[in-house]
């Protein structure tokens, strides 16, 4: 079984695996929102943030956890800076 895959049958997600699951479902909305605001399809998301395209879908979707140098493409790709990206509280 893969890590995105969820708990296994019988056991709970730890509050820790909870809030990571909140967070990448939060930032997915967020680049989500700012790609639309900004006009960009995922085709050319993706090429712009150096990233597959089925990447930007899965990551949009909290699907996946992604490393901080993908996170770090993703703002520039938006023209933002990483704290701006992740500040969540918005």
């Amino acid at each position: 079984m893969g890590t995105n895959d969820g708990p296994v049958a019988g056991t709970e997600e730890s509050p820790s695996e909870q809030r990571q699951l909140e967070f990448r479902k939060a930032l997915g909305a967020r680049v989500r929102e700012l790609r639309r605001q900004r006009g960009i399809n995922q085709d050319d998301f993706a090429y712009r943030a150096g990233i597959h395209r089925t990447h930007v879908g899965m990551l949009e979707n909290g699907k996946i956890d992604p490393k901080i140098s993908t996170v770090l493409r993703v703002a520039d790709a938006l023209g933002l800076e990483f704290w701006e990206l992740v500040r969540l509280d918005k």
